[in-house]
This record gives structure tokens, sequence and C-alpha cells, in this order.
């Protein structure tokens, strides 16, 4: 067999591209466990450093669990890295949100159909098994970069809380006045005269349900819109002003 490629007939240049095909995939594939693990001790280093609390820690399946807290809702944030495709799975699941009940189901399912349709990235979920309701994005872990990595759990967090009363809505479930996200939000743009940072740190530190576990992970992202809301419900949207 000749050693000079242009040389080589068309099946021994195919064999040569198998043969450095394999070899390829094989470093990719010794190195994807190194890359892994790298990725993950960012993570939990930069969750660390911002100061937030992790529920749950599997460095063997590369997998985080955070119980964070905003505008009246509760999540659980898990993040659990894919090796085989080299993603990283964001999953947001509202605690105390779900629906067993098949009467219901459609009425939730077009309404996360409709969220779904306006938001940025990322989407709503139900499992029919387990009722869960959940916010699910996915990106590439190659190239992970911290800053990104925060910003995606921030926004995430943030898509979650400004929905969580539409979706409680179609379930029938009541949901305070006073821990009404969209609310707070409302009543900021519409009081011209209030110090816009002192309202969005009240918003995001509301001490109605005080929870030590939970972690408040946002600081400024603002939707982009507000869902149109019925009129009888516009008591339970805006709080009387003092």
């Amino acid at each position: 067999m000749s050693n000079n490629y242009e040389d080589k007939n068309p099946a021994e240049r195919f064999a040569e591209f198998l043969r450095l095909k394999n070899k390829l995939d094989a470093f990719n594939e010794k190195n994807q466990s190194e890359l892994a693990d790298r990725v993950f001790a960012q993570m939990c280093e930069a969750i660390r450093e911002k100061g937030w609390n992790i529920y749950m820690k599997d460095p063997d399946a590369q997998r985080i669990m955070l119980m964070m807290k905003a505008g009246g809702c509760c999540v659980c944030v898990e993040l659990n890295l894919h090796k085989p495709s080299s993603t990283l799975v964001y999953e947001l699941t509202f605690k105390g949100l779900g629906c067993l009940d098949p009467e219901k189901v459609p009425e939730l399912a077009g309404t996360l159909v409709s969220i779904n349709a306006e938001i940025r990235f990322g989407a709503f979920q139900y499992q029919e098994k387990t009722g869960e309701i959940s916010l699910r994005y996915t990106q590439l872990y190659q190239g992970f970069a911290t800053d990104v990595f925060l910003e995606v759990i921030d926004h995430l967090v943030t898509t979650a809380a400004m929905n969580y009363r539409r979706i409680a809505r179609s379930l029938g479930v009541a949901v305070k006045p006073s821990a009404d996200i969209l609310g707070a939000i409302r009543e900021m743009f519409e009081r011209k005269d209030s110090d816009e940072d002192s309202l969005l740190d009240a918003l995001l530190n509301d001490d109605d349900d005080e929870d030590d576990d939970a972690s408040m992970p946002f600081s400024a992202f603002l939707p982009s819109f507000l869902p149109d809301d019925d009129d009888d419900d516009d008591e339970d949207i805006t709080d009387d002003e003092d």
C-alpha cells in the first residue's frame, strides 16, 4: 500500500479516512470526560461565588439542584451535563404547582403553548405521568463561560416567575396579590415618582414567605411583554397604594 495519499486508489483513501476518523473519535471520547469534569467544577465554583445554596450535588452524574424563589413562586433548578451530546440542560420545575387532573390538561396545554410562542428561549413542558410543569433549556457546554451560565439561570428563573400566575390561573390555583410578580412590575411602571431600584429590590426580595433555603438569583431582567389580563383580575394584579 502506497504511503502517498494522492497515489492511493479510492478504496485505500476511504480506508485511510476511516482510520483517521476512528482515531479522532477515540481522542474526543477520551477528552470528553475531562472536559465535562472541568465544566462541572466551574459551574459549582460560579454558584458558590454567587452565594446561591446548592440543594443537591452529584459529581458522578454531574448534576446540580438549586431551590430558588421569585415573586411568590418557588422553583427547583436542575443543571445536568449530558456527555454524549456535549450539552448542559437547565430544567426549572415549579415547586407545589402541578396537574394530575385530566380535565384541566387541555387548558393548561393551551396556556403553555401560548407562553412558549412568546418567550425568547427555552420552553415550558408538562409531564403527564408526574404532573410536573417545568421550563427547559439546552446549550452546548464547549466553550463554557461562567458569566453566560449565570445569566441563563437568571433569565430562566425570571421567565418562570413571570409566567407563574398565568399557569396557576389555568389550573384554578389562587395566587396572593402580594406575591404576584406581574402586579409588582406593573406597579413599578405606573408609579412614576418612585425610585426604580428600590421597587425592583422589593420585588426580588419578597418577605411574605421567608425561606432560608431559597435563593434569589436575579437582578434586572424585565419582560419584553406583559400578558393581557381580564378586567375581572385587575384588583388581583395591582395592589392599592397607601
